[in-house]
């Protein structure tokens, strides 16, 4: 098991653990008083940073630390989209995808001729050029990466491709 595993493993058990329900993250979250509720998942976590070696926790990422640590925001200020996704994989076992899929569940077009799709996983992405580009709820549809920071839509059974920018 790597170190990484194992440091989620350790954080995921304590969601299972037998017991008290308030001394799990799932049984704390119910509390409605919220202090109450922050000794609950303190405890919680002390727990769990009881099980983690202390190689994974030297490496782990703090929440807070008697030295001042940076926001993740402003440690990745102005690095590149290569250097973030680096940081948050190292960091957080999180990398950004090139691409997605999904159902177009709503599809208006603007005042400016522009389209605004919403998507079924929440999203909303809007045209970022006015020129046609035929698409009708229901369809799947394909947003991938481009360069320098672009991002490009299109249907899956085909279709114009249309450059796009995410507004939500």
């Amino acid at each position: 098991m790597t170190l990484r595993a194992g440091a989620w493993l350790s954080l995921l058990l304590p969601l299972a653990a037998a017991g008290d329900p308030g001394e799990t993250l799932l049984g704390c979250r119910k509390l409605s008083d919220a202090a109450e509720r922050l000794a609950c998942y303190d405890r919680v976590v002390d727990r769990a940073a009881q099980t983690i070696e202390p190689e994974v926790l030297a490496t782990a990422p703090r929440a807070s630390s008697s030295e001042p640590e940076r926001s993740l925001r402003e440690r990745l200020f102005g690095r590149s989209v290569e250097e973030t996704d680096r940081a948050l994989r190292d960091a957080y076992g999180v990398q950004t995808a090139a691409e997605l899929t999904a159902v177009a569940t709503a599809v208006k077009r603007g005042p400016d001729g522009r389209v605004v799709v919403t998507l079924d996983n929440g999203q909303v992405w809007r045209q970022t050029e006015s020129r046609a580009f035929p698409l009708r709820e229901g369809q799947t549809v394909r947003v991938r990466e481009g360069a320098l920071g672009s991002f490009y839509m299109n249907p899956v059974d085909g279709g114009r491709t249309a450059p796009v920018q995410r507004v939500r």
